[in-house]
């Protein structure tokens, strides 16, 4: 099974930020040749780093929508802070997340960064990748899908990536405040790599 069930694991990632007034979804393209381009402009700035597309096209998305909302509110949380919380996930912190406490460190992660999210308005944003899940060779017996499309859930602040059919590039649903949106569609820089499909 590729994602057995987990007893006693039940979290809610939706309680207080489902339902918001003023969302909107658009699907955003980015094209092989703009996540090579990206890529290369990353790799000049560091370069012992080789990041994957999905972390390119996610750090794009993430630092526009964190423009967007410094736009709005005028905060910009430190990427210094999540910088240093990536690091401190290596293979010694994932060896104590085994077990039967797995469920529930998960679960109370998650509710902190709820909890931070709704009460002190820092900006929560959740990406989801299913990039490798080979959706355009599925068939269930009336041959390959021509098109293949999720819906988003009505969360803010969340993005759903996908392979586009030719494996190459990348499809993003992503579902912001009308307000971030607009200025997300009028960012220069996120605009040079990125289309919006309409």
């Amino acid at each position: 099974m590729l994602f057995p069930p987990m007893k006693n694991f039940e979290i809610d990632l939706t309680r207080g930020m489902l339902g918001h007034k003023n969302i909107v979804t658009k699907k955003i393209i980015f094209s092989e040749s703009n996540i090579s381009g990206l890529r290369k402009n990353i790799i000049d700035e560091c370069s012992n780093f080789n990041p994957l597309r999905v972390e390119v096209v996610t750090a794009l998305i993430w630092k526009s929508c964190l423009e967007a909302a410094k736009a709005r509110d005028g905060k910009f949380p430190t990427s210094r802070r999540v910088r240093e919380a990536i690091r401190k996930i290596d293979g010694k912190y994932i060896s104590k997340l085994h077990g039967v406490e797995f469920p529930n460190k998960i679960i109370a992660a998650f509710e902190e960064m709820k909890k931070l999210a709704l009460e002190k308005s820092i900006p929560f944003y959740t990406f989801t990748s299913w990039i490798n899940f080979d959706f355009y060779e599925a068939n269930f017996g009336w041959g390959k899908p021509t098109y293949v499309h999720t819906i988003g859930l009505p969360t803010k602040n969340s993005a759903i990536l996908m392979a586009t059919k030719d494996g190459n590039g990348i499809e993003a649903l992503l579902t912001l405040t009308t307000h971030d949106m607009a200025q997300l569609e009028q960012n220069p820089e996120f605009l040079n790599f990125a289309s919006f499909d309409s």
